[in-house]
């Protein structure tokens, strides 16, 4: 361990053979402050050298003809938690200055006047000798409690388990937070904290210090814990949480030290048990989806196989998200998103692109299941785009997968962003994606009907354009593009007079309303950037 985990109260401190006839000059409660160890200095640059519960013994030599360096220096030792000073005066200072007991009181340090016939050398011997007898007695205590802990530990059946036995020794709720930042909590530490999820374990890692008590505001509330960081040869870190609004004992911390690393391999194999069982999973989902299983009986098996429940009687959709836009979300963050989502969906990577299948139920509510897994993970909208196919039976998956591919081709092509779009929702661009963009026809319906107005909108400062493709994705309803568009009806009336006149249409019938939407169309398809280019 980092420190001696005996020590001694400033009461028993006093009650040394070697310190007969000193005076306590701090407050009575300072007496209750812990000794863990005795050092003697009498050098200015004191703070250099010491330590969290250290006494200092020292006539103040250095500070003889300077006592204001000193008060300011026992403000910055209180920081550092030191428990206090031993001063032996009269051979260098005559007092003890009135103003360093007021500020000892303040700041609840022990200060002690020790006589003057007082051996430092004595002091520290005994003070020494009596700490080290509480640190063999503790080290029992924590070897004899360490020993039983782990026998209950050997026959826990998962991480939960093995950590309520800890729960129950301690008496102190914990929960587990892994390299990963997925968290294990024991139902005391659920109780009080709910659930943690991936953001908070974030900022539990950030904030918090190994060996030390840490207060942070989790879900509106205050939370006190201790937290213990434990590593692995692999520098893989894992942080133990007490939830505990008092500093754990030398007794507690030691158990814990000698636990914590059985608890790491648990928490290891659990990963490791939990990777093979999901790439068994994936090898079984990337072959449905490869069409290399078709037959619904060897489905059902290598199903069961990989703990999968499938419905027989369920149509399969398959949803694809493509990673490439998600790229600037951290590679660590997108694993756990991808591990909740598999609390919920069938997921795997194939070919660059995050794979979901879905049952019937899951695609007649997509948009909601989209809202509640994906929004909600501070995902921005405008990275996520769902390209999700029809749905058919199971032994048709790798039809459904090439459909969502296919899917996804179509409205890239076509330049289109939506949250989630279906293979109904391309309507006629399933068509124009076919056609060759380079095509002459292509290209003269492109000047008859977009160039004139694209050229009128860049010379005036318009949105003629934008404007005709409202009013077609309105259903050609005038009243409805003006709100679509923020923009008063006669306004949107006179730009429609003005795009006819633009085109020299003699007429507005069913055919030139036609040719004008599939122009459009193709000009949202990646011809628009190509034919910028040429220009």
């Amino acid at each position: 361990m980092n420190k001696s985990i005996g020590y001694i109260t400033g009461e028993e401190f006093m009650e040394l053979a070697a310190v007969q006839g000193a005076k306590v000059l701090s407050a009575p409660k300072s007496l209750h402050r812990r000794i863990g160890k005795v050092n003697i200095l009498e050098v200015p640059d004191i703070e250099k050298y010491v330590e969290e519960d250290e006494i200092i013994i020292s006539t103040l030599f250095p500070f003889k003809d300077n006592l204001e360096e000193f008060i300011r220096l026992l403000r910055k030792l209180a920081k550092r938690n030191i428990t206090g000073f031993a001063i032996k005066p009269r051979r260098f200072i005559q007092t003890i200055p009135e103003e360093v007991i007021m500020i000892a009181r303040e700041l609840d340090m022990l200060l002690i006047e020790l006589p003057d016939d007082t051996v430092f050398a004595d002091v520290v011997y005994e003070a020494v000798q009596k700490i080290s007898n509480k640190s063999v007695d503790l080290f029992l205590q924590i070897q004899k409690r360490t020993e039983a802990l782990l026998l209950k530990m050997n026959q826990s059946r998962d991480i939960l388990e093995t950590m309520q036995c800890i729960e129950e020794e301690l008496g102190i709720p914990l929960f587990l937070i892994d390299s990963m930042n997925k968290s294990f909590l024991t139902p005391g530490a659920k109780e009080r904290l709910g659930d943690v999820d991936y953001d908070v374990c974030k900022k539990i890692r950030s904030k918090a210090s190994d060996g030390k008590m840490s207060q942070l505001l989790l879900r509106n509330r205050q939370v006190k814990m201790y937290t213990m960081e434990v590593h692995d040869r692999n520098l893989s870190s894992m942080l133990l949480n007490l939830i505990t609004g008092e500093p754990i004992s030398g007794v507690e911390a030691g158990i814990l030290e000698n636990v914590a690393q059985m608890l790491f391999i648990q928490v290891r194999n659990y990963h490791i048990i939990r990777e093979q069982a999901r790439k068994y999973k994936a090898n079984f989902l990337i072959d449905c989806l490869k069409g290399i299983l078709v037959y619904q009986q060897d489905i059902l098996k290598y199903a069961a196989d990989a703990d999968i429940q499938i419905d027989s009687q369920s149509k399969y959709g398959v949803a694809i998200l493509n990673k490439e836009e998600w790229r600037p979300m951290r590679e660590q963050q997108m694993k756990f998103l991808m591990r909740q989502w598999e609390k919920k969906f069938l997921v795997v990577t194939l070919e660059d692109n995050i794979v979901l299948i879905l049952n019937e139920k899951q695609l007649e509510h997509l948009e909601e299941l989209f809202e509640r897994y994906f929004l909600q993970q501070q995902i921005p909208a405008e990275n996520i785009c769902i390209y999700v196919s029809d749905g058919d039976e199971i032994t048709s998956l790798a039809k459904e997968y090439q459909q969502a591919l296919l899917i996804k081709r179509i409205a890239g092509l076509c330049n289109l962003k939506r949250a989630v779009i279906r293979y109904r929702d391309l309507g006629s661009y399933t068509v124009l994606s076919l056609l060759p963009m380079e095509h002459p026809e292509i290209l003269r319906m492109e000047e008859r009907f977009v160039k004139p107005i694209r050229e009128y909108d860049t010379a005036h400062n318009t949105k003629l354009l934008e404007t005709l493709s409202t009013y077609f994705g309105t259903e050609q309803n005038l009243r409805e593009t003006a709100a679509c568009m923020y923009t008063h009806y006669n306004t949107i009336s006179y730009r429609m007079e003005k795009i006819r006149e633009l085109l020299a249409l003699p007429k507005w019938d069913a055919e030139i309303q036609l040719q004008l939407q599939i122009a459009l169309k193709l000009w949202n398809m990646n011809f628009k950037d190509r034919n910028e280019a040429a220009r």
